[in-house]
């Protein structure tokens, strides 16, 4: 009888323990997890010879954790705004350096995909100087199920304007599409754009020691019950 009451009181004990550990896990953490914030502008490269494309391109992109997937009949690179059209027709929202698509095959569309989840992610459109015709476009962020968690652009053909900056809000964004219609007008494929701004969320050290708490808690109660002595029959 009394290693029946003794092993009750120790599964009391290990009910409260667990019960402890809920409830501090369910409090809210001291410090919020701290955004991590990268900068991509396509500057860090020279493309005055030329767009930069394929195996160099897929490179650069995979130093930020991005790769790049591109529709069929169609290129994607880093191209010199003073090369594009000759020159004076598009600007950059820094240095020189944009990252457009280009073919004949319209629509078109890219993907970007990112080794980690974004909670948000941002981009510059570039300035049109020469009010050349721009294509409808959107761009559009997905989770890991591919469910639509933001958009963004412009349905409709447009002419000239400055740059513009836009957002796409998360949490968990997965990839990004961009996509663009000339519908046989416009004088690109898809909308150029700049600066992309990676942001993604960084745990706290709180944040693990919480977790850390509970992991200690699960170890605990297994050492626990393998250590119980078998209970009497009377």
């Amino acid at each position: 009888m009394n290693s029946k009451i003794a092993a009750l009181k120790m599964n009391a004990k290990i009910l409260g323990l667990v019960a402890s550990l809920g409830f501090f896990a369910g409090l809210p953490l001291t410090a919020p997890a701290r955004a991590d914030v990268v900068t991509v502008n396509f500057d860090a490269l020279n493309a005055s010879g030329g767009a930069i494309t394929g195996a160099p391109l897929t490179s650069y992109l995979a130093g930020f954790g991005i790769t790049l997937t591109e529709s069929s009949g169609t290129s994607v690179g880093i191209a010199d705004v003073s090369n594009v059209y000759g020159g004076g027709v598009i600007g950059a929202t820094t240095g020189n350096n944009v990252l457009m698509q280009s073919g004949t095959t319209s629509p078109a569309s890219y993907t970007l995909s990112f080794a980690t989840a974004l909670l948000s992610f941002q981009f510059d459109t570039v300035s049109n100087i020469t009010s050349n015709l721009l294509p409808a476009w959107s761009a559009t962020a997905f989770d890991a199920s591919n469910v639509t968690l933001s958009t963004v652009g412009n349905s409709s053909l447009s002419v000239g304007g400055d740059a513009q900056t836009y957002l796409l809000n998360g949490p968990g964004i997965e990839s990004v599409t961009f996509y663009g219609n000339a519908e046989g007008s416009a004088g690109f494929t898809n909308q150029p754009i700049d600066t992309l701004v990676l942001t993604t969320a960084v745990p706290e050290p709180s944040t693990w020691a919480m977790l850390l708490l509970g992991f200690a808690g699960i170890g605990f109660m297994a050492y626990r019950r393998k250590s119980k002595p078998a209970l009497m029959t009377v």
